[in-house]
């Protein structure tokens, strides 16, 4: 399968009650620049033998049409650095090597090098090398040679889309970076998309780079970014290869699993089943239905014990540490001043 990073796969798992697809992280690119396209021939072939039920990603079902290609990101993003005169970073998922390459494509075609700015960054494309990946890109410039490059001959990769405090773009954008600076006037390409929960961290980045006369080019202002995962369009055409029996959403939130359950209805699947974490989920014989459940969700070790994060000793203990501002580790009563 295609995906956002290489050799990413799908499982057949076939047993006497019949047999499961797993999708696993996917997407359908005729060009997808690193890796392979997706083995759209298999797939077909596995459904032609019959699928009891297709466990499918669901991050992408409120999108219409397809995710984009990778080979088409690599001629806007080559425009959009070509229209800078200054220095310009872009900033994307450490472990996107397909992305990592196009950068590295759109910034030669401007003739310019790149600066490799993240430990992370230094790690992915250290393995990506050793297992064949990025051969015939040439080698990136380590971040402490970054200030004697001319501002208008430079690419700065870094890491830190989505606005983690330590990653080398908060740190740039601070100002307290130990080599890479950005001045006014030059420009940060945001070339991924937000993921639910990160919205206050990327904006506080953002701002910082805004105050600083910084531009900001993100994936609402011009084509800087494709999604790994499928949007409606190709969720068919997985449908129509695989014609499962039973649909189980899963990557996503509720309302996309809500949602992707919806569509495979329409789209002639008899059965779809919306499983949470902790659900049990028989798949066969008789008809798909969840009957019951088992715990599930984040554990904290108290001693040798392991006991939920959401339990009542973890949330005394959060109320114990809580001061308000008052002083008062209480939380006064409804309508009343925060006072002790």
């Amino acid at each position: 399968m295609t995906h956002s990073i290489p050799e990413s796969n799908a499982v057949v798992i076939r047993t006497p009650a019949g047999t499961v697809v797993h999708t696993g992280d996917w997407k359908l690119d005729p060009e997808p620049v690193v890796g392979q396209v997706s083995d759209e021939e298999a797939l077909r072939r596995v459904g032609d033998q019959g699928v009891l039920a297709l466990v499918c990603d669901s991050t992408n079902v409120f999108e219409s049409g397809t995710s984009g290609s990778e080979g088409d990101l690599l001629t806007a993003l080559s425009e959009i650095v070509g229209r800078w005169p200054q220095r310009v970073a872009v900033t994307c998922f450490a472990t996107n090597i397909a992305r990592l390459e196009t950068v590295a494509r759109a910034a030669a075609a401007n003739g310019r090098d790149v600066v490799l700015a993240g430990r992370s960054f230094r790690r992915i494309t250290d393995a990506a090398r050793e297992t064949g990946y990025l051969g015939d890109v040439p080698a990136f410039i380590d971040e402490a040679e970054c200030g004697y490059l001319p501002r208008d001959r430079v690419v700065v990769a870094c890491t830190g889309s989505q606005g983690e405090p330590r990653a080398a773009l908060s740190r740039i954008a601070a100002g307290d970076h130990p080599n890479v600076d950005l001045e006014a006037g030059d420009t940060v390409i945001f070339s991924s998309r937000v993921i639910p929960g990160n919205e206050v961290a990327i904006g506080r980045v953002q701002d910082a780079l805004i105050r600083r006369e910084i531009n900001i080019i993100t994936w609402r202002d011009a084509l800087v970014h494709v999604s790994g995962h499928p949007a409606r369009d190709e969720l068919a055409a997985m449908y129509r290869l695989v014609r499962p029996s039973v649909c189980v959403p899963v990557h996503g939130e509720l309302r996309h699993m809500a949602e992707h359950a919806q569509f495979a209805r329409a789209c002639q699947v008899p059965n779809a089943v919306v499983a949470e974490n902790g659900a049990v989920l028989r798949l066969a014989p008789g008809e798909a239905e969840i009957p019951g459940h088992v715990p599930a969700g984040r554990l904290s070790l108290e001693g040798v014990r392991a006991v939920p994060m959401d339990g009542d000793l973890v949330r005394g203990r959060v109320r114990a540490l809580y001061k308000w501002p008052c002083g008062c580790n209480s939380r006064p009563r409804r309508g009343r001043f925060a006072r002790c």
